[in-house]
């Protein structure tokens, strides 16, 4: 706590203010009762208001020199600058870098004119040149307070160690949320550390499995799952990558992640799922009661449409592909059309749609079925479509349409 006001020193700081106290000291904080030698009022004052806040004590005094600015004494800070143009223009030249555009307006109006240091336009006051330690320049400014605040080089370098990292001392150093190309102390690792991460307790991506894997490595590790690679390396594992399986001669296109980080092979040699070089439908159903319609695939081996008419679904048509590859490339090509040139969004939720799917939902109301139909016609045009074998398609339990037969050379645009 600051020391107690001696009560001497208080009354004589109050007689320099022409201020008679009448009533002995009652704190700092506290109204004194006075007598203004000047004017010859009682007022009442505290003592942090006259010796600290610069004030005169008396508030009918101090709005009377309000109204005469002229015989207002002026600050101390501007006596030498009043009407004094070639010496304000000559000091901040020579003191603070500023090079004026114009005449001094005033100590307390903003004043035109450019930085020395890095020449763009700015506008100050000689109020605020006139403070210690303050400048001219906005972003200068902002620079200088980096500066103060940027860690050193050295102090980087040696965190960095203790962390284990060795970084290169021939890097400049400009923040610590840039990348700095650094060694793995532990491994030999070649990294471009983050200081800021590395303090906040992130290691080396190569002793954590996580690093970079250069083309020669991707192409060692997809060898040895019995794969080899049709094109280069792309540099992403999750980029896809046309591959060829080395025992039947398929060719795909997975990401390097699939293959090797979730144990994903050919899907041809599969026994299960949709298999790409066997006959498969692309189909379209329409739920009347979500209002809503589904694009989709399945392998003509699967009972997939089953699994919708349990859910309430409506069978509209399918078209047969004697290669599942192009059956699925006729239904990537509608959904993106869907998605990004129509800008369709996705209809139903997981929850609706139980037997997965939920994906490639429409709105009927955006886009019927007729109209999904007429796409898939449309990008299934380039890709010669075999006559499909007789089949029954399987149709809910509760609905009274009977069985539809599908015959050969019918046109599977059915409408229920």
């Amino acid at each position: 706590m600051p020391p107690k006001i001696d009560a001497l020193y208080a009354a004589a700081v109050m007689l320099d203010r022409f201020l008679v106290p009448q009533v002995e000291y009652p704190g700092s904080s506290k109204p004194w009762k006075c007598l203004h030698l000047l004017c010859g009022r009682i007022v009442e004052p505290t003592y942090n208001s006259v010796a600290n806040e610069g004030s005169g004590g008396c508030k009918p005094c101090s709005y009377r020199w309000r109204r005469l600015p002229k015989k207002r004494a002026p600050r101390p800070y501007q006596r030498g600058f009043k009407g004094d143009q070639q010496k304000v223009r000559a000091w901040v030249i020579r003191e603070k870098r500023f090079l004026p555009m114009e005449e001094c307006p005033g100590v307390s109006h903003k004043w035109r004119g450019w930085c020395m240091d890095c020449w763009q336009e700015t506008t100050t006051r000689v109020d605020s040149m006139r403070r210690p330690g303050a400048g001219v320049c906005f972003g200068c400014g902002k620079k200088r307070g980096g500066q103060k605040r940027r860690t050193p080089k050295a102090v980087v370098m040696a965190k960095l160690r203790e962390h284990g990292v060795t970084p290169d001392p021939d890097h400049q150093f400009t923040r610590t949320t840039d990348p700095w190309p650094s060694i793995c102390a532990a491994a030999g690792h070649p990294w471009n550390a983050r200081p800021a991460d590395v303090f906040s307790g992130h290691g080396c991506p190569g002793c954590a499995g996580m690093a970079a894997i250069t083309a020669e490595d991707a192409v060692a590790a997809v060898i040895l799952l019995g794969v080899e690679p049709v094109d280069p390396y792309p540099g992403r594992i999750h980029a896809r990558w046309r591959v060829r399986c080395t025992t039947c001669d398929h060719v795909w296109s997975p990401t390097y992640s699939n293959l090797v980080h979730v144990g994903s092979g050919c899907p041809a040699c599969a026994s299960h799922g949709f298999a790409p070089d066997r006959p498969a439908y692309v189909y379209v159903v329409v739920h009347p009661r979500h209002q809503s319609v589904k694009v989709g695939l399945r392998g003509a081996h699967t009972n997939r449409l089953a699994d919708h008419f349990r859910q309430d679904w409506e069978f509209h048509a399918e078209l047969y592909f004697e290669v599942g590859a192009d059956a699925r490339t006729v239904e990537r090509l509608t959904h993106e059309h869907i998605r990004a040139v129509l800008r369709l969004p996705i209809h139903l939720t997981k929850e609706q749609m139980p037997q997965r799917g939920y994906e490639e939902t429409v709105s009927r109301a955006e886009l019927d079925e007729v109209a999904a139909w007429t796409l898939v016609q449309r990008f299934a045009a380039p890709y010669a479509t075999a006559t499909p074998p007789t089949l029954v398609l399987p149709q809910p339990a509760s609905s009274n349409r009977g069985q539809v037969l599908v015959k050969p050379g019918d046109q599977l645009a059915l409408d229920f």
